[in-house]
């Protein structure tokens, strides 16, 4: 999944290089006595109150852009440029048909997968234009229909189910070979993020080989690449990283590697989703050490970040703070976050049901926010039932 700038709407807020190999995962908090379905694990108030809020808020949103046609014969906002974007609205409609059962939020990812697959499949397994396919689009098509299909397996037809599976395996073998280079911070754990989801869809066991070297490049690429990796602006010294702050250098043209805030909130989405398939204790320190390296950014009032420029940028932005980091982290391990959370949740019901009616095409922060959900919900089934 990737980010769009939300300009003057608002977005949040390992020992360091882990192998190959299992990672502990995290112990969570005692949860409330509500009784859990079947592989279903147990929602705190607090946990509940969100997960409704946030399932009625991405309802209002799809029903408000169905009723302005900004979903026409497969494709969300036609009129938007970037194509895969509107596909993460598809992965919206997955996680709405999986948590109310409603044959319509299912036809309508159907629909959308169906239609990128037809339109946007190359012969080789990539996604594009171009015709060989886009390695960008690619890795992000594996992330969000893999995501799609783990939230929908039980509810395709078998025939969609098996397609999709193997669709989502052929991409992944097109991002396979762009593994061992550096790009910059946020496509390499794009990539580590879609080896992960191409494990959990195939259960090929390449991929979660694929996965583990891919983490261990992206924090920490080697002389080759100096200047890249995570670098520390605080080391922590709690053993997830709650007092420690950091972030996966980006660079841009012939300057030197550094931080660009902008992307340093890219990584929390794909690092929040990576914790919330995954939940390694890893991918938890990491995911909050890039969230601690903007939240001085946050006002708590407005749940709007501020920002000044970066590696990558070279002026700075006021937005909306949309990053599913925040909620993952506040209901992991981070207590002194619960407080922000309904406050972001509030503002982010007006403004995505403002994107709707305005034809804004924010589809990106719409879709990377489904990770919040998948956290407390698992795809995996009796992952709820892991420590965290």
């Amino acid at each position: 999944m990737c980010l769009a700038v939300v300009t003057v709407v608002l977005a949040f807020g390992l020992t360091s290089a882990c192998g190959g190999g299992a990672s502990t995962s995290v112990s969570k908090p005692a949860r409330a006595t509500t009784k859990p379905g079947p592989g279903q694990p147990v929602l705190t108030r607090a946990e509940q109150a969100f997960q409704r809020g946030t399932i009625a808020m991405y309802q209002r949103t799809l029903a408000e852009m169905v009723r302005k046609r900004q979903f026409v014969a497969g494709v969300w906002h036609p009129a938007e440029p970037c194509w895969r974007c509107g596909t993460e609205i598809g992965t919206v409609a997955a996680m709405l048909a999986r948590e109310t059962g409603s044959k319509a939020y299912l036809s309508e990812a159907i629909a959308t997968f169906d239609t990128t697959l037809a339109r946007h499949r190359d012969p080789n397994g990539s996604f594009g234009p171009p015709v060989t396919g886009d390695h960008f689009s690619t890795e992000a098509e594996v992330v969000t229909m893999g995501t799609a299909y783990l939230e929908l397996r039980a509810l395709l037809p078998s025939r969609l189910r098996a397609e999709w599976k193997t669709d989502v395996g052929a991409a992944a073998e097109q991002v396979e070979p762009n593994l061992r280079f550096y790009v910059n911070g946020n496509v390499n754990l794009q990539e580590t993020l879609a080896m992960y989801v191409a494990w959990l869809v195939t259960r090929n066991s390449r991929y979660l080989t694929d996965y583990n070297g891919s983490w261990a490049f992206t924090l920490d690429p080697g002389p080759s690449w100096p200047g890249y990796g995570l670098q520390y602006t605080r080391v922590p010294t709690k053993r997830f990283g709650s007092n420690g702050s950091g972030y996966l250098a980006e660079q841009a043209g012939t300057g030197a590697p550094g931080y660009d805030p902008h992307y340093t909130l890219l990584q929390q989405d794909y690092a929040a989703e990576l914790y919330a398939l995954s939940r390694q204790a890893r991918v938890l320190r990491l995911l909050n050490l890039l969230f601690n390296q903007v939240r001085p950014g946050i006002d708590p009032h407005t749940m709007s970040i501020s920002y000044g420029p970066g590696s990558r940028h070279p002026t700075g932005s006021v937005a909306l703070f949309a990053s599913p980091s925040l909620p993952v982290l506040a209901f992991a391990n981070r207590p002194d976050l619960r407080w922000l959370v309904p406050r972001q949740l509030k503002r982010l019901t007006l403004d995505f049901t403002a994107y709707a009616k305005t034809d804004n095409f924010q589809d990106q922060p719409i879709g990377n926010y489904v990770a919040a959900l998948v956290d407390l919900d698992p795809l995996e089934q009796g992952s709820g039932n892991r420590p965290r």
